[in-house]
């Protein structure tokens, strides 16, 4: 598989159709493409879909269990079961926009690896997002290599229960110089294209903050130190050489 899409979906069952169906109809090798999605068991709703998911493609995988408290343990859970090249994480309120997303971003990250001589890369593509914090040069989805999962042993910080996720491994990417931007490539984030969608979120959003707010106590992502994470990919960079 050239690229593992890994997400958790709650209470949106016609957002993830559409989801899905842009994933692989956008794609220019759709067949190498595997998407991995979280259930929680008591969303009858979404549950109620799986028929219909999985007509859209073949290589969908559906968890179902216990609604987490921390929506970035399921995450690593699915990433471990991962087989991509590429992990990417997404929301379920998303659409991907651009043909042959697949082939730019391949493209551009081989073209990546033969300059820098290493795999540890990651990938921030554009999205649609208006709430973006600081300058917004963390991608909300983002994208890294195998190699890299590999050497920090998880995708998303655990630290973290809902947001924060996004711009602390950023943080770690940009602290080795390994992030490379594919603004060619654009997801639409449809519940977060206008301050009114912010400010009156749906209630899996709601949800979601609301146990973010809970656990503030365990810090900034802009602030928490990421030394450990920086030593790892930089022993792999030299050691690539």
């Amino acid at each position: 598989m050239n690229f593992s899409i890994i997400l958790n979906s709650r209470g949106r069952p016609q957002y993830l159709i559409g989801l899905l169906y842009s994933i692989f109809s956008k794609a220019k090798t759709p067949d190498l493409i595997e998407v991995l999605v979280k259930l929680d068991d008591d969303d009858y709703e979404t549950i109620n879909t799986i028929g219909l998911l999985e007509m859209i493609n073949p290589n969908l995988k559906i968890i179902i269990s216990p609604r987490p408290s921390n929506l970035h343990v399921t995450i690593n859970e699915l990433a471990a079961i991962s087989t991509g090249d590429f992990l990417f994480v997404i929301n379920d309120d998303v659409i991907f926009d651009t043909e042959d997303w697949d082939s730019i971003i391949l493209e551009k990250a081989s073209s990546k690896f033969e300059e820098n001589g290493d795999k540890v890369l990651y990938v921030g593509v554009r999205d649609t997002s208006i709430d973006k914090a600081n300058d917004g040069k963390y991608a909300s989805f983002p994208i890294i290599s195998r190699e890299s999962y590999e050497v920090l042993g998880y995708f998303m910080s655990e630290h973290f229960v809902g947001l924060g996720g996004d711009v602390y491994i950023y943080r770690v990417f940009e602290g080795v110089d390994r992030v490379l931007q594919v603004g060619e490539v654009v997801l639409d984030h449809l519940l977060h294209l206008t301050l009114d969608q912010i400010n009156n979120p749906d209630p899996t959003n709601f949800d979601m903050r609301q146990n973010t707010y809970r656990n503030l106590t365990n810090g900034s992502p802009w602030e928490l130190d990421i030394s450990e994470e920086l030593k790892l990919l930089n022993e792999k960079i030299t050691n690539s050489i």
